[in-house]
């Protein structure tokens, strides 16, 4: 998950672990405003997260600002198989405001809520010991994929070099390691043939344990990322 806040000792990883949906608080579109689109594309499903602040609409993409108290406000982004991401790394550097700004184009609000929570106090986390090692490596015998072109899609585009990169019949999970004052960024695919949503849970190093942080759905077709 990037992180918004400062100097704060966590990280973060995630893992699709079931079914799911919902919907989201206040939104907006900014199809239009953002690309110079004349028609919007349909949203990317994403259910509702916890102690969401806003949500907008973009090129297809939902892209959801929430608040936690142990890493300040969070991004999760959520497109539709196929699509690159909207909220590139040069992007996400910026502040949660100016990230929402400029998807929302020239002459657009920014909640007040959103910039109130860039400077909201954070929880002091406990210091401890190094989270558990990574996983290594390997391979094993397991079911064949479903659709072959999504997972080879999912590998290509979000499966980088040392990331934690696990596939299923019609899901996948890739992970960073940890990248100080950044934390971990984690990918999740719900593939095209999933007969519901899942939920994908992202959890953060205390010091001593993984303790939840926020969760999310995502409809079959999408991808999404924090």
């Amino acid at each position: 998950m990037r992180r918004f806040a400062f100097a704060v000792a966590t990280i973060a990883f995630g893992a699709i672990i079931g079914c799911g949906s919902g919907e989201g608080p206040a939104t907006a579109d900014a199809t239009g405003a953002a690309t110079g689109a004349s028609v919007p594309a349909p949203a990317a499903q994403v259910g509702p997260v916890k102690n969401e602040i806003a949500r907008i609409a973009v090129r297809g993409h939902t892209v959801v600002f929430f608040a936690t108290t142990v890493t300040g406000v969070g991004l999760l982004e959520v497109g539709p198989i196929g699509d690159t991401r909207i909220v590139t790394d040069s992007l996400a550097r910026n502040r949660p405001s100016a990230i929402y700004a400029t998807l929302a184009g020239p002459g657009a609000t920014v909640p007040s809520i959103l910039v109130q929570a860039e400077t909201a106090p954070l929880s002091k986390v406990p210091s401890g010991g190094a989270p558990p090692p990574a996983m290594r490596s390997g391979s094993a015998s397991g079911p064949t994929y479903y659709d072959t072109g999504e997972q080879q899609w999912f590998a290509s585009t979000f499966c980088y070099a040392g990331y934690e990169c696990v596939q299923g019949w019609n899901w996948a999970n890739s992970s960073s390691g940890y990248d100080q004052g950044r934390g971990f960024i984690t990918f999740e695919l719900n593939g095209q043939e999933a007969t519901c949503s899942r939920t994908a849970e992202e959890d953060y190093w205390n010091g001593s344990s993984w303790q939840y942080l926020f969760s999310f759905s995502l409809a079959p077709g999408n991808w999404g990322w924090a």
